[in-house]
C-alpha cells in the first residue's frame, strides 16, 4: 500500500470541526480583503485532510471556472449540505459573504461542542453497562462451570437458586454462539426495518418517546431546529426554505413527517406556531413553551431572535436531561449488579452449607 492509498484511507473523514476551521478561515481572509479564490487555495495549500483538500479542488475548478460559490457548492454533491449551501447563497446575494462564512463557522462549533457534550455524558454510563453485562457474561461461561462439578459431586440436594444459577449458566455456556447469532440476526433485521420508509418513520419517532434517552434527544433536535431556523432566517432566506433545511437537518423521518404539513399550512396562508400545534398536537416534538415562544414572536416579528433564544434554552435543557438520565442509570446498573452479586452468593453459600449439613459436619 503506497503513501497516497494510506492517507486516502486514513485522511476519508471530514469532521464538523474541519468544515468549521474552514469556513473561519475563509471569513477571516475575505475580511482582510483577501478574494474568495486566494482565501481558498491557502486553505488548500494548509490543509492535510485528503478528502477535504480533494472536495475543496473541485470548488477550486469550478470557481476558476467563472461560478460563483453557492453555484460550485452546487456541483459537488453529497459533500456541502443544502443549509451550508443557502447560507452563503443569502451572503452572496446581500454581499455580506464574510458573515456567511462566520456563521458558519461560530455554528458548527456550536453543534460539535454540543454533540461532544452529549456524547461524552453517555459514555460513562454506557462504560457501566458494558462492564455490568461483560462481568455477568464471564461469571456465567468460565467461573461457574469451574465450580459446579464440586457442587454436584458433594452428592448433597442441591439448593434451587443453585440449580437455577448452573442451569443458566450451562445454556449460556452451550448456546453462546447461537444466542450470539440471534442478536445480529435481530440488528440486521432492524437495520433492513428501518430502511423502509414507515419502519424509518417509526424508529425515528420512538427516540423521542424512549425512556430516558428520549427527553434528551427532543431537547438535542429542538436545539438544532430553532438554531437553523435562526440562523437562516436571519440570513433573509424564506421561511418557507428555512423550514424545509431545519427538517433536512435533524436527519430525522418523523420531524420531516411534521414539517411536511407546517409548510403546507403556511403555504396556504396559516401561522407556523398554529401550524405546529396543529400538526403535533401530542406535544411528542415541540414543547407547549416552544410554540408559545414562535407564537409571540410571529406578532412581534422576531422569530429569528426568539429562535436564537430558544437554541440557547433547549441547549441548557439538554444538561438538565442529560443528568436526570445519568443519575437514573447509575442506580439501576448497582440494582442489576446487586441482584446478580445477591443471587450468585445465595446460590454458592447455600450450597456449601447443605454440603456440610450432609456431610454432618
Amino acid at each position: 500500500m503506497n503513501n497516497k492509498t494510506l492517507q486516502k484511507l486514513l485522511s476519508g473523514r471530514v469532521s464538523i470541526k474541519d468544515r468549521a476551521l474552514f469556513y473561519e478561515h475563509m471569513s477571516n481572509l475575505v475580511d482582510g480583503w483577501v478574494t474568495i479564490l486566494e482565501a481558498l487555495r491557502s486553505f488548500i495549500e494548509k490543509t492535510h485532510n485528503f478528502r477535504l483538500k480533494t472536495e475543496l479542488d473541485n470548488l477550486l475548478f469550478f470557481l476558476e471556472s467563472g461560478d460563483k460559490i453557492s453555484i460550485a457548492m452546487r456541483k459537488i454533491p453529497g459533500f456541502f449540505s443544502e443549509r451550508e449551501i443557502a447560507l452563503i447563497e443569502a451572503g452572496e446575494e446581500s454581499g455580506t459573504i464574510q458573515k456567511s462564512f462566520i456563521t458558519l463557522a461560530n455554528s458548527m462549533r456550536e453543534q460539535d461542542e454540543l454533540r461532544s457534550k452529549v456524547v461524552g455524558a453517555l459514555i460513562y454510563p454506557l462504560v457501566i453497562v458494558f462492564f455490568l453485562f461483560l462481568a455477568i457474561g464471564v461469571v456465567m461461561i468460565y467461573v461457574i462451570p469451574k465450580i459446579t462439578p464440586i457442587l454436584v459431586e458433594s452428592g448433597g440436594e442441591l439448593p434451587f437458586a443453585t440449580k437455577a444459577l448452573i442451569m443458566s449458566s450451562d445454556f449460556i455456556s452451550n448456546n453462546y454462539i447461537v444466542l450470539l447469532a440471534l442478536l445480529a440476526v435481530g440488528f440486521f433485521s432492524w437495520k433492513s426495518y428501518i430502511t423502509f420508509p414507515t419502519g424509518r418513520l417509526a424508529w425515528d419517532r420512538w427516540k423521542l418517546r424512549s425512556p430516558l434517552m428520549g427527553e434528551v434527544y427532543r431537547n438535542y433536535l429542538l436545539a438544532q431546529i430553532a438554531s437553523t431556523l435562526g440562523l437562516l432566517l436571519d440570513s433573509g432566506i424564506t421561511i418557507m426554505k428555512a423550514l424545509r433545511l431545519a427538517a433536512k437537518s435533524s436527519s430525522n423521518a418523523f420531524v420531516d413527517h411534521i414539517f411536511e404539513g407546517i409548510i403546507y399550512n403556511i403555504a396556504h396562508g396559516k401561522k407556523l406556531g398554529e401550524s405546529m400545534r396543529e400538526f403535533d398536537p401530542g406535544y411528542e416534538l415541540f414543547t407547549p413553551e416552544f410554540i408559545q415562544l414562535i407564537e409571540v414572536s410571529e406578532k412581534t416579528s422576531t422569530v429569528n431572535k426568539v429562535c436564537f433564544k430558544l437554541t440557547e434554552q433547549y441547549r441548557r435543557a439538554i444538561d438538565y436531561a442529560l443528568g436526570i438520565m445519568i443519575k437514573f442509570i447509575e442506580p439501576i446498573a448497582i440494582l442489576v449488579s446487586g441482584i446478580f452479586v445477591l443471587w450468585f452468593a445465595l446460590a454458592i453459600f447455600s450450597a456449601i452449607m447443605g454440603v456440610v449439613q450432609w456431610v454432618g459436619i
